[in-house]
């Protein structure tokens, strides 16, 4: 994923994760450092509750209509590093492979 996908993808599911029914549990949505993915962190929220908000904002991407949000200069230092388009792409793909998924995975402690 390119830098102007990854920020555009940021940009959108943020917002619609932090305005969802579950949108009080968010802690933080971004992208990782190495800007291979994202991290999201969710207070008290049962997996598959989370599992289907990740579906529902991926879906909100995909269909996304109008501008971008938080695409202002007063708003985002790399405001002129958006496209709406690039993040329904990325979404679309991530929304296949996760439609797939019929388990949800624990990491080990």
């Amino acid at each position: 994923m390119d830098a102007v996908t990854l920020h555009s993808v940021e940009h959108l599911f943020a917002t619609y994760i932090r305005n969802s029914e579950i949108g009080d549990q968010v802690i933080y949505f971004g992208p990782m450092g190495c800007r291979t993915g994202f991290y999201l962190l969710m207070r008290g929220t049962p997996k598959a509750v989370v599992l289907e908000q990740v579906k529902k904002t991926l879906t909100q991407i995909v269909n996304h209509e109008g501008e971008m949000f938080g695409a202002t200069q007063q708003e985002c230092g790399n405001y002129r590093e958006l496209s709406v388009g690039a993040a329904r792409v990325e979404a679309t793909t991530y929304l296949a492979v996760l439609e797939e998924q019929n388990e949800i995975r624990d990491y080990p402690n």
